[in-house]
Formats: structure tokens, C-alpha cells, sequence
């Protein structure tokens, strides 16, 4: 039989060592050489990285000043829009106001429809929704012909006689004051 005799692996150094490398000093040394490099290479790749970062960094900073020169241009070309808008919106405010409110051509137009004859009006003052008139009738009669008229336009809501008495200024008939609530007819028209 025979045996198989494996070979030994020598390890065969030729160059000297050098007695320097065995001291506490010389382990740092050595330790610092290989572990420098790397930390040399690190740096090195870090400031490659930021260098060619920069080219970025700096069209990156020049598009957004762009940008915004640009947006705020149209910001300001907005600006004499928004003023015109609030306008708008105060104008349209002030109609929707009026919108309730007595069209006083509406409520003169009932009263010319509304008097006699012999029936003078010596105030009239309009507000939002009512109309309060003075004025002096010859007759009781032309007096209730007024009423009876003004009941029947269909402006009308309510009629209040306040006062009723006889010509304070010595002449013949009566001195009257009347309050009528009057409501808009949709469209603005009258009958």
C-alpha cells in the first residue's frame, strides 16, 4: 500500500522585516498608512462628488431665481385685476341691497295712479319699503276714493291711515297722512 504524503506549504518571505514595525509606534504607523489611504480616497471622493455637485447646484439656483423673477411679473400684472375685482364685488354688493329695496319710480306710479282729483299731495318721502304720504282732500269722499284705490294696486301690502283732520289752515277739506307698504312687482314693471 501505498501512502499519499501531501506536501507542506511553506511560506517563503524574502524580504527582511523591519524591527521598527514591531514597536507601538511603528503599529501605528503602519496601521495609519493602511487605513489612511483609504481615509485619502474617501476625501477625495467626497470632494469630486461636491465639485461636480456645484454645476448642479448652481443651474438648480439659477432656474428657481428665474422662476420667480418670471412669477412675480404675473403677480403683478394680477395686481390692478384684483382691485378691479374687490370694485366689482362692491358694486355687486351694493345692487344686491338695492335689489330689496323700493324703486321709487315704482312707487310714484302707484300714487299718480292712485290720486283724485281733488286729492293734493304735500309730502311724499319714500323709503325701502314704505312710503309715507301728506296732503290735503276737498271731500270725506276723494278721501276714500284715494284709500279705495290705493288698497286695489297690487304693489300694495298694507295701508295705514295715521291721521285724518280737518284744514289747519282755514280753507275746506281735510289734511290726511298716510303710510303704504309697497312691494316691487318682479321684472320692474307696474301696472
Amino acid at each position: 500500500m501505498q501512502t499519499s504524503v501531501q506536501p507542506r506549504h511553506l511560506s517563503i518571505n524574502l524580504l527582511p522585516q523591519d524591527p521598527f514595525f514591531e514597536t507601538p509606534v511603528g503599529r501605528i504607523m503602519a496601521w495609519a498608512s493602511t487605513v489612511g489611504r483609504y481615509l485619502v480616497i474617501f476625501t477625495e471622493i467626497v470632494v469630486i462628488i461636491s465639485f461636480a455637485s456645484r454645476f448642479k447646484l448652481d443651474r438648480d439656483l439659477t432656474d428657481l431665481n428665474s422662476s420667480i423673477t418670471q412669477k412675480s411679473y404675473i403677480v403683478d400684472s394680477y395686481g390692478t385685476l384684483e382691485s378691479d375685482v374687490r370694485l366689482i364685488q362692491k358694486k355687486t354688493e351694493f345692487l344686491q341691497q338695492q335689489k330689496g329695496t323700493q324703486d321709487p319710480l315704482s312707487a310714484l306710479d302707484v300714487l299718480a295712479k292712485s290720486i283724485p282729483k281733488d286729492v293734493v299731495y304735500t309730502l311724499v318721502q319714500i323709503r325701502a319699503q314704505e312710503v309715507q304720504i301728506t296732503g290735503n282732500a276737498l271731500t270725506p269722499e276723494s278721501l276714500a276714493v284715494l284709500v279705495r284705490r290705493l288698497q286695489k294696486q297690487p304693489q300694495t301690502k298694507a295701508l295705514y291711515v295715521d291721521q285724518i283732520k280737518s284744514n289747519t289752515q282755514g280753507g275746506a277739506g281735510l289734511e290726511f297722512s298716510i303710510r303704504v307698504q309697497i312691494q316691487p312687482i318682479p321684472g320692474g314693471k307696474t301696472s
